[in-house]
């Protein structure tokens, strides 16, 4: 609730708790920014739950008083049309829309600080209708932040001014972690997501110096000389500060001995600019309004999102995070593995999304070469700037990342709580003489390559001489248990692998 209390149509989660996301590169960006990511990650998260009540047994749930009656109007709220409507809303309505979310979620607030809990309840039906409207209105909100060469926006910035009745979104620059999002969300349909995939190794995100991704594009940034500076067309089509200029009242603004207009160095931020032109006679609100425009179109403060926008080292512009190139390798194992288990894909398509999947993987370190690399390829660290190799070692996150997909290689899965082996991405390469070996839960297990099978066919082999055979390489709950919960019943595990699955 509390996040969709800041969703703002076609611009993300508003992040004014004043604390910033996982990039901390991005950290100026708390206050003003709009989170696409964050947005992404909670459409996956509602989906989520509403496959959990769906196949709940409960019909009714015991909740607070004071969230019974914010989801009751939140379903209102997020039932407005307007939410899920082709094209971006208007600064109008994208106000109305947001402070209808924000007042439910004052009103939440204020009602669990000054109030005893009361108790209430809400039926799974009302809970499912507040999850629906929920992910449309998410949905609508991920849509208008496609870009026009197919990928999309990561954070965006929020243009609200006191007494204002509008909003205004600012797209930001491309990065990495948009395209993450997107692909983790789940929104995107299979042919969509290996498109996206594709496109990324054409895109501007692409390094030029690693087989791999940069958090963002890198670009030329201004030289120290053409920063704060006015053009003479702002300058002269600004009367007051016109007026100023022709006077040699330098509170403002001044010349510089090369000619150029220059705002006064003691006007550091637009508190400081407010506060100087509230000194100057005869300021009306329309020049106070130009002014800041002014000031804001030279300096940018309001879309600077910190190290991300400015540096080239430490996750700055050019930089390589190795931990997000790992958070992508993920979803692109996601979305392999939706198109090879969905029935309605093409060989063609399933090619491509492994072909894809694959591509990603040969741009991590562990895959590189030292001399490329800059580093000893087996040990994580942290990121690789523009000109340089592999910098600051230590177990960042995509250790984390590394494990999931190697289960997600192997075809080891849950179904129905139940331990299953069925790879759909692992490589005939990995096998010696027909047989890849590794351990599970500390449990002995083996791969064997089969011609003559069409469904893998797995045999467990317990410690008291009895064999256990499961056709479709899924154990039984109980067999499942004694491996991950290591009772020491299960001695070894073969899994007959049919050779056809295997990637060549």
């Amino acid at each position: 609730m509390a996040k969709l209390g800041q969703l703002i149509p076609d611009g993300g989660i508003w992040m004014n708790a004043q604390k910033p996301e996982w990039n901390d590169a991005n950290n100026a960006l708390a206050g003003n920014g709009l989170s696409v990511v964050t947005t992404g990650y909670l459409l996956r998260y509602l989906r989520f739950l509403q496959r959990s009540i769906q196949t709940c047994r409960l019909t009714e749930f015991s909740v607070s008083k004071a969230t019974q009656q914010a989801v009751q109007r939140l379903v209102e709220v997020l039932g407005d049309p307007r939410w899920k409507q082709n094209g971006p809303v208007s600064s109008n309505d994208r106000f109305e829309l947001a402070q209808a979310n924000g007042l439910v979620m004052q009103d939440y607030r204020d009602s669990v600080r000054e109030a005893i809990c009361h108790s209430g309840s809400l039926p799974a039906s009302g809970v499912l209708s507040f999850l629906s409207h929920a992910i449309v209105a998410v949905e609508g909100v991920l849509q208008s932040n496609r870009r026009p060469d197919g990928l999309w926006h990561a954070y965006n910035v929020l243009d609200a001014r006191p007494g204002n009745p509008e909003m205004k979104v600012q797209n930001l620059q491309l990065m990495l972690e948009g395209q993450v999002a997107i692909l983790s969300s789940g929104f995107l349909e299979n042919e969509t997501a290996v498109s996206l995939l594709e496109d990324l190794a054409k895109s501007d995100l692409r390094s030029k110096r690693h087989p791999t991704y940069l958090l963002y594009p890198d670009r030329e940034l201004a030289g120290f000389d053409e920063l704060n500076r006015i053009s003479d067309a702002d300058l002269r089509g600004n009367q007051l500060l016109a007026s100023m200029a022709e006077k040699g009242d330098e509170r403002l603004v001044y010349e510089d001995e090369t000619g150029a207009w220059r705002f006064n160095e003691t006007l550091v931020n637009g508190y400081a600019l407010t506060d100087c032109l509230m000194q100057v006679e005869g300021l009306s609100l329309e020049d106070l309004a130009a002014i800041e425009t002014i000031y804001e179109k030279v300096f940018s403060h309001h879309s600077f999102t910190g190290r991300s926008g400015t540096f080239f080292g430490y996750e700055g512009l050019g930089s390589i995070y190795w931990h997000m190139v790992s958070k992508l390798l993920l979803a692109a194992q996601e979305v392999a593995l939706a198109v090879c288990k969905s029935g309605e894909s093409s060989d063609e398509l399933k090619s491509r999304s492994v072909a894809a999947y694959y591509a990603v993987q040969r741009g991590l370190g562990c895959r590189q070469t030292p001399q490329s690399y800059g580093a000893f390829p087996a040990e994580p660290y942290s990121h690789s700037q523009g000109e340089r190799g592999a910098q600051q070692p230590g177990l960042t996150g995509q250790v984390k990342e590394g494990l999931l997909c190697r289960l997600g290689e192997l075809g080891i899965d849950f179904e129905d709580g139940q331990l299953s082996f069925r790879p759909h991405l692992l490589r005939a390469a990995e096998f010696v003489d027909g047989v890849l070996s590794f351990t599970h839960a500390r449990t002995p297990l083996q791969y064997e390559s089969c011609e003559d099978l069409e469904t893998p066919k797995a045999t467990v082999f317990k410690n008291d001489g009895q064999e256990l055979v499961f056709s479709n390489g899924v154990l039984d709950i109980e067999t499942s248990s004694s491996i991950l919960f290591n009772r020491g019943t299960v001695a070894k595990v073969i899994i007959q692998i049919p050779s056809n699955w295997l990637i060549f």
